[in-house]
């Protein structure tokens, strides 16, 4: 079946411009040959507001309910991680080599689907991760596109917060970077400016970024194994 459109609005393979209207349709026409990125109509036109995107996909869903199937094929179909995986009622990030990070599962697959799509349009486009689990607790680290690490807080010592590190393998380029700030860091009494130029080359390429997809402007990040710490503002 294809997605319905208002041909007065369409774009590229009649796919509309006002996409953020459209964004729980796109999985109908989806599949390879004919459309090998799902997420591409969004990419070039954005998603729209996000404080009413969970609701416009809700009432697509609820009116469509054959979606919610279409939807758990394309989660199946992926070849891909880092990304948002759909099963039935539940929702999870799945990172490579099959490693789960946070899961939820919900009362009916509606809502869980819906949760699914919103979360993986934003990821796929925005490179914005929106934590599945409450409290949200889970930061991101990030090399401008390339996703290096989950950051899952497991405790608070204000003003440093404490987490577990679910490294992607990108990060493996930066471990050494971290090893030697962390190992300058522990003479930065002796040497104080050798500290300051390992982590400039932390914080001028990387970027921490909260629950709620927002960047921190200025963060101090030690990572030690699978154990990191940091205090943002």
């Amino acid at each position: 079946m294809a997605a319905r459109v208002d041909s007065s609005v369409s774009g590229p393979l009649g796919y509309p411009h006002r996409v953020n209207a459209e964004i729980a349709r796109l999985v109908r026409p989806w599949g390879p040959p004919a459309w090998p990125d799902i997420w591409r109509p969004v990419r070039e036109t954005g998603v729209g507001d996000r404080t009413t995107l969970l609701d416009r996909i809700r009432t697509v869903l609820d009116g469509e309910p054959d979606l919610v199937e279409a939807w758990n094929n394309f989660s199946g179909d992926k070849r891909y991680t880092p990304s948002w995986a759909l099963e039935g009622e539940t929702v999870s990030w799945v990172m490579p080599r099959g490693r789960r990070g946070p899961a939820r599962t919900f009362d009916d697959e509606t809502e869980a689907c819906a949760q699914f799509v919103m979360r993986d349009a934003l990821w796929s486009v925005e490179r914005r991760f929106v934590d599945i689990e409450e409290p949200r607790r889970t930061w991101s680290l990030m090399h401008g596109r390339d996703f290096l690490a989950l950051l899952t807080v497991t405790d608070h010592d204000w003003p440093w917060l404490h987490a577990n590190l679910s490294p992607a393998p990108a990060f493996d380029a930066w471990r050494s970077a971290f090893d030697d700030e962390r190992r300058l860091l522990e003479r930065i009494d002796d040497d104080a400016e050798a500290w300051e130029a390992a982590y400039d080359v932390i914080s001028s390429a990387l970027t921490l970024r909260d629950p709620e997809g927002t960047d921190a402007e200025m963060f101090l990040l030690h990572i030690d194994g699978d154990a990191a710490w940091w205090r943002s503002a």
